[in-house]
């Protein structure tokens, strides 16, 4: 298996529910057949919390902007570097 570095990014969002927007993003993502981000609803902030690669984040963020969510130059929440090796490792059993 190939090694991916996945970052995480939180999103508050302006105008929209934060349910209803990420529901969208994963339509969005689904239908170009792409790998996607794990797109998070957080309700109680009106935010999103999008996991996945770089790539994947800044095309989150160009689809906020886009729908007026997310200003040009705005400050996402920093992203948090969390992935590494994708490879499962086997868990020893006693």
């Amino acid at each position: 298996l190939m090694e991916v570095d996945e970052e995480l990014a939180g999103f508050p969002l302006k105008k929209r529910r934060a349910e209803d927007l990420a529901e969208q993003i994963d339509r969005i993502f689904n239908l170009d057949g792409q790998s996607s981000p794990r797109v998070v609803a957080d309700s109680d902030q009106n935010a999103l919390l999008v996991r996945g690669t770089r790539e994947q984040i800044e095309q989150v963020r160009q689809i906020l902007t886009e729908l007026g969510e997310f200003e040009p130059g705005g400050q996402a929440a920093p992203s948090i570097k969390v992935g590494g090796d994708r490879k499962a490792s086997p868990r020893s059993q006693p």
